[in-house]
């Protein structure tokens, strides 16, 4: 289903109109994300004369810099006439990430059901199964063509957000775009790109699995404060713990999956993924969103007490 309240003359009017852009990502931005930072970028400087800077509150993965390298880390809002922002879901989550509003024009573009429509503008297209996928048809809707840079990063972004085309919110209408930007990029290099992690990754995972824990359907594991520090001490990029629950969410007897990571004392990161259940109302419930099948949320708790909490709200009691 598609909800916004601008078409797509309204953006080519919006784009001629604003000086300055800002773009502004999620808290622990992904590719998908990123991909379309750089996209809506190239947009605005090739077809609309248009600056615009890249911003997020955390650091770009190191395994993937060289791509975002003019991604910052700190910026003056008042320098800025109008902000972008990029799947940040909510009023909430958005003025966390930007607190100088203002009167700053707002466009807010997203893919998830769970967006609250805020912002001057929004486009939030929730059949989509990545934010590039958004933006290859305003892309084509628009008139502007595909060149190698913008189809590469489209490609990659929706590559990466369907778990290399593994997850289930890739559509008829996903394979067809891909088939498209297929004739633009090196496919092999973009998987190869998505699928490198470092060697401290695997050491991490060893003692995930170790963790790894079962109850009913329920499959769940979890990193502690203290043995993340050890991880990070020995040479894990803390970037690189996004999503590690795919790593458990293929154990056959498993319907509905979980990953905690105490990312500082008390306070944890929940990635969550299921073969059914709606674990996007959970993430919800906690202040955070996604999808059906893919959620999460940060929430201020102990790895245990939180273990607890999912499996009652999951059902597992």
């Amino acid at each position: 289903m598609l909800k916004t309240n601008v078409n797509f003359n309204d953006i080519r009017r919006i784009f001629i109109k604003v000086r300055k852009v800002l773009l502004v990502a999620h808290p622990n931005p992904d590719l998908d994300c990123l991909c379309a930072m750089k996209v809506i970028q190239f947009l605005l400087d090739r077809y609309f004369a248009k600056k615009a800077v890249l911003y997020s509150k955390d650091p770009v993965n190191p395994l993937y810099k060289h791509l975002f390298n003019d991604v910052v880390n700190e910026v003056n809002f008042n320098d800025f006439d109008c902000v972008i922002a990029v799947e940040l879901g909510s009023f909430k989550r958005f003025s966390e990430v930007v607190p100088e509003i203002g009167s700053k024009l707002i466009i807010n573009i997203d893919h998830h059901s769970s967006n609250d429509l805020f912002g001057n503008y929004y486009y939030v297209d929730v059949n989509s199964s990545a934010v590039n996928e958004v933006l290859y048809d305003i892309i084509k809707q628009t008139g502007i063509p595909l060149d190698n840079d913008i189809a590469y990063y489209l490609a990659m972004g929706i590559i990466s957000d369907t778990g290399m085309l593994s997850y289930n919110n890739v559509g008829s209408k996903t394979l067809l775009v891909l088939s498209e930007l297929r004739n633009y990029v090196d496919w092999q290099e973009i998987f190869s790109l998505i699928k490198g992690r470092s060697f401290y990754y695997y050491k991490m995972l060893s003692v995930m699995y170790n963790n790894l824990q079962m109850k009913g359907d329920i499959v769940y594991s979890y990193l502690r404060y203290n043995e993340l520090e050890e991880l990070i001490k020995l040479g894990l990029i803390k970037e690189e713990l996004n999503n590690i629950v795919d790593n458990i969410m293929y154990v056959l007897s498993g319907k509905v999956f979980f990953t905690i990571t105490e990312v500082e004392p008390n306070y944890c990161r929940v990635n969550l993924r299921s073969k059914g259940i709606d674990v996007e109302q959970i993430a919800i419930k906690f202040g955070g969103g996604g999808h059906k099948r893919a959620s999460g949320f940060r929430i201020k708790k102990s790895v245990d007490e939180l273990i607890n909490i999912l499996i009652n709200e999951l059902g597992g009691n």
